[in-house]
C-alpha cells in the first residue's frame, strides 16, 4: 500500500468530503488562481509548494477511483475543516499538528514533523526544482504517483483510441453513404443515357422506314408525302393560342397540336392515336 498523503486533500481544496465534482473543480480553479507562483513572485517557493498541494489533491479527488481509495483509507479518521487548507504563507506548517494527531496514534510528539510531508521529502532526497542534487526514486510518494500517472495516461490513451475508432467508424459510414449516393446517381445517369440512345436509334430507324415508303410510292411533293406519311411517334407537342385545324383530318380540335418531324404537319390527338395503330400494323 502506498504511504499516506501528507495532508488532507479535502481541507487543501477547502471543500467537504461530500463535495461534488463541480464543487471540486470550482474550488480548485479558485485556489489555483490565488496560489499560482506567477501571482506570488515575492513568495515563489511557498506559492509553488501550495500550488503543488492543490494540484495533487485535485488530481486524486477528481478521479472517482482514486477518490474512493482515498476515502476508504481515511474514512475512520477525523477530517480537518475546510478553512485549514493553504491559509496564506505564514512560514509555519500547521499540517504537522494535524497529521500528528491523525497518524500518530502512539503519540510520538517528541519528533516534530515526523508525519509532515516536507520532512519526508527532505529525508528521502531527489533532484528538485530548487537545484538540490538528490537521489532519484527515494521519495515514498514517488512510486504511488508514478503509477497513478501511468494509469491516467493509459485511461487517456484508451479514451483517445476509442474516440478515434468512433470517428473512423463515422468517416467510414459517411464514405459508404456518399459512395451509395454516387452509385445511385451514376446508375440514373446511365439509364438516362441508355434511354436517350435508344430513342435516337428508334428515331433514326423510323426516319429510314418513312423515307423507304416515300421512295417506294414515288412521293415527291409535300402533299404526296403527307398522304403517305405514317407520322412519327416522336411528334413534338406544340401549344396553340386557339383551336387549330388538323393537317390530316382537316378538323378543328383543341389547342394542343403535335408536329410530325417527317412531314412537318400539325396533327390532332385523335389522328396521333390513329397513326400509332397504323405503325404497329405496318411493323407486324
Amino acid at each position: 500500500m502506498p504511504p499516506a498523503p501528507s495532508f488532507d486533500y479535502y481541507a487543501e481544496l477547502q471543500v467537504g468530503s461530500t463535495a461534488t465534482a463541480e464543487q471540486l473543480t470550482a474550488s480548485y480553479r479558485r485556489l489555483a488562481r490565488i496560489h499560482h507562483p506567477d501571482k506570488n513572485p515575492d513568495k515563489a517557493e511557498e506559492a509553488t509548494a501550495a500550488f503543488q498541494k492543490i494540484q495533487e489533491a485535485y488530481e486524486v479527488l477528481a478521479d472517482p477511483a482514486q477518490r474512493a481509495r482515498y476515502d476508504a483509507r481515511f474514512s475512520s479518521a477525523p477530517r480537518a475543516s475546510a478553512p485549514f487548507a493553504s491559509a496564506g504563507y505564514t512560514g509555519g506548517n500547521d499540517t504537522g499538528t494535524f497529521f500528528r494527531s491523525r497518524y500518530d496514534p502512539f503519540g510520538f510528539g517528541d519528533f516534530p514533523g515526523f508525519f509532515d510531508y516536507e520532512f519526508w521529502r527532505d529525508a528521502f532526497p531527489f533532484h528538485t526544482e530548487q537545484g538540490r542534487e538528490r537521489r532519484p526514486g527515494q521519495d515514498p510518494l514517488d512510486a504511488f504517483y508514478q503509477r497513478e500517472r501511468e494509469r491516467r495516461h493509459e485511461r487517456e490513451k484508451a479514451r483517445a483510441e476509442a474516440l478515434e475508432a468512433l470517428l473512423a467508424a463515422r468517416r467510414a459510414r459517411k464514405e459508404a453513404e456518399d459512395a451509395a449516393k454516387r452509385a445511385k446517381a451514376d446508375a440514373k445517369k446511365s439509364a438516362e443515357e441508355a434511354k436517350n440512345e435508344a430513342r435516337a436509334r428508334r428515331q433514326k430507324e423510323e426516319r429510314s422506314a418513312q423515307e423507304a415508303i416515300w421512295e417506294k410510292k414515288n412521293a415527291r411533293t409535300k402533299d404526296e408525302k403527307l398522304r403517305t406519311c405514317l407520322h412519327s411517334e416522336f411528334c413534338a407537342k406544340v401549344p396553340q393560342k386557339q383551336k387549330f385545324k388538323c393537317g390530316f383530318c382537316n378538323t378543328k380540335r383543341g389547342i394542343t397540336a403535335f408536329k410530325c418531324p417527317h412531314c412537318d404537319t400539325l396533327l390532332c390527338q385523335l389522328c396521333l392515336v390513329y397513326f400509332a395503330r397504323e405503325r404497329d400494323r405496318a411493323e407486324k
